[in-house]
């Protein structure tokens, strides 16, 4: 019946298109295909995505059809997508589309070359090389199985690849190791340490960036480095351009850190990219998952800084300093404020997020992020917001009111007045010195965030871990006063025993600095105009104790 309407179809006109006669050419039946093929106009031309759909399928049967009727089996063809958009050999679309075993590959392979298929990427691209470079290259998302990456790539190179010729640039195809790292990430590994091995060229290219970035090993790592590889050299990775150093540093690995120092990595290589860093940057941005990872990432930053590296670089956005203020890094912090020389507590970099126009300190990321005690930390060493309006805090008090961590914004304010009392002599209405805790329990223990036993919050008991930004939903979503009550500032620590002040713990927040002011006029009149709507409108710090004062979070 499906021949029969086939017949009629094909009677009243019906056109073969290259589509239709690759989907003929999968089916095992290739009754279809001949009748298909008698009803084409040029098969030279529109049979040559239809041998790779047979081949794909593992059907000799029907490649052997299409290349009797006249198919041109060394024809290059764009068989759609990136790479294949540009024309490829049938052989490598073969390769580049399958899905089966490397066992059926190698035996359509074999059957190819016996029909007369060159064993080449393109017509363009005869050498061995090229043809290896594009299978490395084959994107993560095609169906293949484990395994066959490195059965075509041993192929290859048992087809005549000699890996330490000198026109072969098989740097490039070490790179091409970890150009799409996949699922197969481990087999790619392997293939990198078989070329390697094999006497692959390690120059020129960024083979070492290239198997640092893929997780690779100190042992191949060390063999690179005798042999005379370039270890500053940026891999060619995609938005992700690092060298081997900024690669280690990202892994948080200090035995191949301190193994690249020693042999001459850069520690001030510059990012490059929209998303590099420095090696410092790198390390400082890091969240460790272990006590063991964390005690990792602080010997490499020692490791750093003794190398040289600059505490204040701040290419794409971010100082070191930054970074740990952001991630509320008590440790880190107070590590980059007190090395030699010590980092710029108030280096400013490109807005960010929230400042839109205004550039950004160290301080305003961590009032943004809510981290209080890095805030307290901060101001304890003279900083001062990227936009400093009148006082030198206006932009970090707005962002903690705009991101709702109500703590951290009266901090920088009672500070603020602290200064304008130190430095002006006033008399002001002061609150009592505050404890975070009045704003729930903050337990150090495990690096969590708890609420205490007294705390309105019926949804959490004292054993509830909270997110770093999170309150209490607690009280009525109307009542601005039952909202204040029940917010929980997340307090960012180091989670790890000796790092960590104790339960109840209260930063000296006395201004005896000798920090001049006297680019800023704080008085209860700017003051009152830097906090801004954070307060509210009729927030008078001259008159008002901050207890008492509502925040104006839309309220009404």
């Amino acid at each position: 019946m499906e021949m029969e309407v086939i017949h009629y179809l094909l009677d009243n006109s019906a056109i073969v298109d290259s589509e239709t006669l690759s989907k003929a050419a999968k089916l095992e039946n290739t009754d279809l295909l001949a009748l298909l093929i008698q009803r084409t106009t040029d098969i030279r031309q529109q049979g040559a995505a239809a041998v790779v759909g047979a081949a794909v399928a593992n059907n000799f049967a029907a490649v052997e059809i299409l290349l009797g009727a006249g198919v041109d089996i060394n024809t290059d063809f764009p068989f759609g997508t990136w790479p294949l958009s540009k024309k490829s050999s049938l052989l490598y679309g073969t390769i580049h589309l399958w899905e089966g075993s490397f066992v059926d590959l190698k035996n359509m392979i074999d059957f190819l070359v016996q029909q007369g298929a060159y064993f080449r990427l393109s017509a363009t691209k005869t050498r061995l090389s090229d043809l290896l470079e594009a299978v490395l290259r084959i994107r993560p998302g095609t169906r293949r199985r484990e395994g066959v990456l490195t059965g075509v790539v041993h192929y290859i190179i048992a087809k005549g690849c000699d890996l330490s010729d000198p026109s072969f640039p098989s740097s490039a195809t070490l790179d091409a190791c970890s150009s799409n790292p996949d699922e197969f990430t481990a087999e790619r590994l392997g293939i990198f340490r078989f070329l390697v091995k094999n006497c692959a060229l390690l120059r020129p290219g960024e083979p070492l960036a290239a198997w640092i970035q893929l997780g690779g090993g100190t042992d191949l790592v060390e063999e690179m480095l005798r042999r005379d590889v370039d270890s500053n050299v940026y891999s060619n990775q995609p938005w992700w351009e690092m060298t081997a150093l900024q690669a280690a540093a990202k892994r948080c690995s200090e035995e191949l850190v301190a193994l690249l120092l020693q042999h001459g990595a850069n520690a001030n290589a510059p990012a490059i990219g929209p998303y590099g860093r420095t090696a410092l940057q790198w390390i400082c941005l890091l969240d460790p998952n272990s006590p063991a990872e964390r005690a990792e990432q602080m010997s490499i930053i020692k490791i750093l800084l003794n190398y040289g590296a600059n505490v204040n670089a701040c290419q794409n956005g971010l100082t070191a300093l930054q970074a740990a203020a952001t991630r509320g890094d008590l440790e880190v912090a107070m590590l980059l404020l007190f090395s030699d020389p010590p980092a710029d507590v108030n280096m400013t970099t490109e807005p960010y997020d929230m400042f839109q126009e205004d550039d950004t300190s160290a301080l305003d990321l961590a009032a943004y992020n809510g981290r209080l005690d890095t805030v307290k930390l901060l101001l304890n060493n003279k900083a001062l917001s990227g936009c400093p309006g009148n006082t030198g805090y206006r932009g970090a008090i707005r962002a903690a009111g705009e991101e709702g961590h109500i703590a951290v914004a009266d901090l920088i304010i009672q500070h603020a007045m602290d200064v304008m009392r130190s430095n002006s002599g006033q008399t002001i209405p002061l609150q009592p010195q505050r404890d975070w805790r009045e704003y729930g329990y903050e337990d150090y223990s495990d690096g969590y965030t708890t609420v205490s036993e007294d705390s309105d919050d019926d949804e959490h008991d004292e054993d509830a871990e909270l997110e770093d930004d999170e309150y209490s939903d607690s009280g009525n979503g109307n009542d601005g006063v039952a909202q204040l009550q029940t917010q929980h500032e997340a307090v960012e620590h180091p989670s790890f025993e000796h790092a960590v002040p104790e339960p109840g713990f209260v930063w000296d927040m006395e201004v005896d600095n000798p920090l001049a002011f006297g680019d800023f006029d704080i008085n209860p009149g700017n003051l009152a105009d830097d906090v801004g709507s954070t307060y509210g409108l009729d927030y008078d710090p001259s008159a008002s104790n901050i207890d008492t004062a509502l925040p104006d979070w839309g309220f009404s």
